[in-house]
């Protein structure tokens, strides 16, 4: 080569070797680098690459092989982006919270959210489905004696149209029952509801409506009806048996019938809506 040889004379090349020298004057005199040692010189040296779980959102964008763009992190719904004092990218979530009421998240400004649980207080029942949790009034929740009685369905299965009450069961009663069924008490049972002007128990049959050996039970605020029927004849053959009836109502009954016999009955604030015909036998203690 000759070296009075002009640059614009000399060979094109479009690919560079690590090797290939560049020249350039340094206070009056020529040197020589190599692309490799420029090329450090600058700190382009490696590449750029996505690591991280290859589904995820990649901030780098590679178009092409020689274009690299940046992608921004925007706000979206329930997360806010920013830059923070120390020329950082800042992740935060943007919630609010209603100024009434207790908060589930006790501090918004906290660095780890704390959600607070429901618990469930006296009377009252959580259960939870796939996507929501059901809240509801549940009376003696913290007795697993009482039974919620809603329907008819609520007792215990009828037996040839005997519904026979399971021993030491609370029976709570929230709406009017109709039923063609006795009932055989137990010892101990309780039969009550919230008032006995708002629920009825009716039995349509005809007959005793309760009967027993040597139970204990307890009627109260409850209305019982036995338009065809009698509504007692429990005996007490070992003497100690009781029936208790306290602020409720009998209403439309052919007699009350034997309320004990042989044990101890106590009618306490009942209001009788019956005819002058009607029977009373309080048992013979």
């Amino acid at each position: 080569m000759s070296h009075s040889q002009k640059i614009s004379t000399f060979t094109g090349q479009s690919i560079l070797d690590n090797s290939d020298l560049f020249t350039f004057v340094r206070n009056g005199t020529n040197y020589n680098v190599s692309l490799s040692n420029f090329k450090a010189d600058l700190g382009v040296t490696g590449t750029i690459n996505q690591v991280g779980d290859p589904l995820g959102a990649p901030i780098l964008d590679k178009p092409s092989a020689t274009q690299n763009n940046i992608r921004n992190l925007e706000s979206s719904k329930g997360v806010i982006a920013s830059v923070s004092a120390q020329n950082g990218i800042n992740l935060a979530c943007n919630f609010s919270q209603a100024a009434t009421g207790l908060k589930l998240i006790p501090d918004l400004n906290a660095d780890q959210y704390k959600v607070k649980t429901l618990v469930a207080g006296t009377n009252i029942a959580i259960n939870e489905s796939d996507d929501s949790l059901i809240i509801g009034f549940n009376p003696d929740s913290g007795s697993s004696k009482t039974v919620i009685v809603s329907t008819i369905s609520d007792f215990p299965d009828p037996v040839s149209g005997v519904i026979s009450l399971v021993a030491d069961t609370d029976y709570l009663m929230v709406d009017d029952i109709s039923t063609t069924n006795r009932f055989v008490v137990s010892n101990p049972n309780t039969l009550r509801a919230a008032s006995s002007q708002m629920v009825t128990l009716e039995y349509t049959g005809v007959g005793d409506m309760f009967t027993g050996t040597d139970p204990s039970f307890k009627v109260f605020n409850v209305t019982v009806s036995a338009p065809n029927g009698n509504v007692f004849n429990t005996t007490a053959p070992s003497g100690f048996g009781i029936i208790q009836m306290v602020e409720s109502n009998i209403r439309d009954c052919q007699t009350i019938g034997i309320v004990l016999r042989g044990g101890e009955a106590e009618l306490c604030t009942v209001d009788m809506e019956i005819g002058l015909t009607s029977i009373v036998n309080l048992g013979n203690k």
